[in-house]
Formats: C-alpha cells, sequence, structure tokens
C-alpha cells in the first residue's frame, strides 16, 4: 500500500470507527505525528488535504521541503494564529484587555 493510499485507509477506519490496532506499523514509526493527525476524529479536513498535496509536490520534485514547509506554515498561521491575535487586537482596542 502506498503512502497516500495508507492515508485513506487510517481515515476511513477513524471515520467509521473501526480498530487500527498493529495496522499501518511501518507508517505510524515513519510518520508518527501525522499517523496522531490522521487517527484524531476532530482532524481538520482542509489542513489535512493541503499538506496531502505539499507532500504529493514534493514526492514528484515540483516543489521543495523547504518551500512545502513555508507553505504549509503560512497556511497555519492564517488560519489558527491570525484570527487570535486579531482578536486579542480587538479586545485591547475595546479597552478590556487586563495585563497579569
Amino acid at each position: 500500500m502506498d503512502f497516500y493510499q495508507t492515508v485513506d485507509d487510517i481515515r476511513k477506519h477513524v471515520q467509521t470507527n473501526t480498530s487500527l490496532y498493529n495496522k499501518h506499523d511501518d507508517f505510524k514509526k515513519t510518520y508518527p505525528k501525522l499517523f496522531a493527525m490522521l487517527c484524531d476524529p476532530e482532524c481538520d479536513q482542509e489542513m489535512l488535504k493541503k499538506m496531502i498535496k505539499l507532500h504529493k509536490n514534493v514526492t514528484r520534485g515540483t516543489v521543495s521541503k523547504e518551500d512545502a514547509d513555508v507553505k504549509f506554515g503560512s497556511v497555519a498561521v492564517d488560519k489558527y494564529v491570525k484570527p487570535l491575535v486579531s482578536s486579542e487586537i480587538q479586545t485591547v482596542e475595546n479597552g478590556s484587555f487586563t495585563l497579569i
């Protein structure tokens, strides 16, 4: 089973709540963080798809690993960090921000 088939298989097991016991051990050892992400029922599907797409591009040689890391980092910052910073700035502007 190739990388992408394994990813699909793991997500199918998680979505159908079926056991992954002793399945995909090599994948789990090689990609422990990705495996954990795939096994999380709350996994952000949009982020996962972007990560897999970038992995394909790196594998094909159309983008370097470093460029893929930067692109994914930018997407993650836009999705998770900027909204937090924006809400903190709004809180400060509204005068309800308290320093401890």
